[in-house]
């Protein structure tokens, strides 16, 4: 985006409420694409100039907050759903409610499954041990040929 583009940009943020607007319209939910198009840019600048002239934890605050706003539109969804689009409704609830999911992880998002370990001294002990005894017996099993007794017509047996 060119510095005049940049420029004519800011002062319609400006002149439009500035970036608390901007900040509020986040915090009700609106996505990003949505303010662009109001403001007549594109994402990626409205994006580029947020992370640049607002402060990070305000906007992390808005994304949050959005998630609220999606969550509550998608329960108007479901209570105004009649039988015939209850289904279509449904599938938008639930892509909604994951998508508040990602934007607030710790309010709506899924859990995350705990990984426990176990450990015990002395089942580490004895596996320390097993190797050292497999690390020393490797090269003395390579020093001796194998003995194979066979067994002769005659009946007796024979060392190889």
């Amino acid at each position: 985006m060119t510095r005049p583009a940049v420029v004519d940009l800011l002062r319609r943020i400006e002149d439009a409420g500035g970036w608390d607007k901007i900040i509020d319209m986040m915090a009700d939910g609106k996505s990003v694409r949505y303010i662009a198009d109001v403001y007549g840019t594109d994402r990626v600048h409205l994006r580029r100039l947020a992370r640049e002239y607002v402060d990070k934890a305000k906007l992390a605050e808005a994304v949050a907050d959005g998630a609220e706003g999606i969550v509550e539109d998608a329960k108007e969804l479901l209570d105004e759903a009649t039988p015939e689009t209850a289904h279509l409704r449904s599938t938008q609830f639930n892509a909604m409610l994951k998508l508040a999911g990602f934007l607030n992880r710790e309010k709506f998002g899924e859990s995350k499954q705990s990984v426990q370990v176990n450990l015990s001294i002395s089942d580490l002990h004895l596996q320390a041990v097993k190797q050292v005894n497999a690390e020393q017996r490797a090269p003395i099993e390579g020093k001796f040929q194998r003995v194979v007794a066979e067994e002769e017509p005659d009946g007796s047996h024979l060392l190889r």
